[in-house]
């Protein structure tokens, strides 16, 4: 079973499950956990929300979504997906940023964190805009208070050989900030795999309308660790095409900020 969170029409965060019958359960009490929260009137997250179908859909203020996709479909939608990828270019919506970030806030409101999804399991984002399926996929946890720093090139994320380095981090900042790792891969235009390709329209034209906000969220590295961004070199660090940026943001998470400094800086 795979458990959909979504952030407006055209993005999806997935909860991806195994079919053990040890991770059911589990699946089933995160999907009742998500009801509670979608339900609770007291949650200014979950204010105004309404019920499609009970079955299938689950609608949340900002466009959130939660829906159970078969496998079959899932097959579908990778073949589609990897028949475009090949030699396209795509464009990011704008306002996916600060949705993705108010859709993590829902599920931490929601009680639900690293803990509760399966060492198997793995989470994916899906930016969708037009025809154009971009999927960028990291494993949640291959153990459950360790992450692998990624590889120099190919799948964005936590699944890495065994030669990189081990380090404990606190999970719940690790989560946020895949997160924000991701839509930072997605702005740069990386693809699935192979190296990386900047969308560099794409990049400029994000780059100005959120160039306080990013610029608030990197300026938080000044002064923390050896890897400390400084003014003068923030954007050009922004504009590298290398995997520099991947490597800085997977830095132990005391040194960025919180939840809820990312949320002050990008309101909806």
């Amino acid at each position: 079973m795979r458990i959909a969170i979504g952030t407006y029409k055209y993005s999806r965060i997935r909860l991806k499950c195994t079919k053990d019958a040890d991770v059911a359960d589990a699946d089933a009490a995160i999907l009742n956990r998500i009801e509670r929260a979608a339900a609770d009137t007291s949650n200014p997250l979950a204010s105004g929300s309404r019920w499609v179908s009970r079955r299938l859909h689950r609608y949340w203020p900002y466009g959130f979504d939660c829906t159970i996709v078969s496998e079959e479909g899932m097959r579908d939608l990778y073949q589609y997906m990897m028949m475009r990828q090949h030699g396209e270019r795509y464009s990011i919506m704008r306002d996916v940023f600060k949705q993705l970030i108010h859709a993590v806030a829902f599920l931490h409101s929601a009680d639900i964190t690293h803990n509760d999804i399966t060492p198997k399991s793995r989470m994916q984002i899906m930016l969708v805009n037009y025809d154009h399926v971009t999927p960028i996929a990291y494993r949640m946890a291959s153990s459950r208070d360790v992450v692998r720093m990624p590889p120099p090139a190919g799948t964005i994320g936590y699944d890495s050989p065994e030669s990189f380095a081990l380090r404990t981090i606190d999970l719940r900042a690790r989560d946020i900030w895949a997160i924000g790792m991701t839509v930072y891969t997605c702005f740069m235009g990386f693809p699935l795999y192979g190296y990386v390709k900047v969308n560099h329209g794409t990049w400029q034209m994000l780059r100005e309308e959120y160039e306080e906000e990013l610029a608030s969220l990197y300026r938080a590295h000044r002064g923390t660790n050896e890897h400390a961004l400084v003014e003068s070199d923030a954007w050009e660090w922004l504009d590298a095409t290398g995997f520099m940026a991947v490597d800085t943001l997977m830095l132990d998470p005391r040194f960025r900020p919180t939840l809820a400094q990312l949320i002050e800086a990008n309101p909806l």
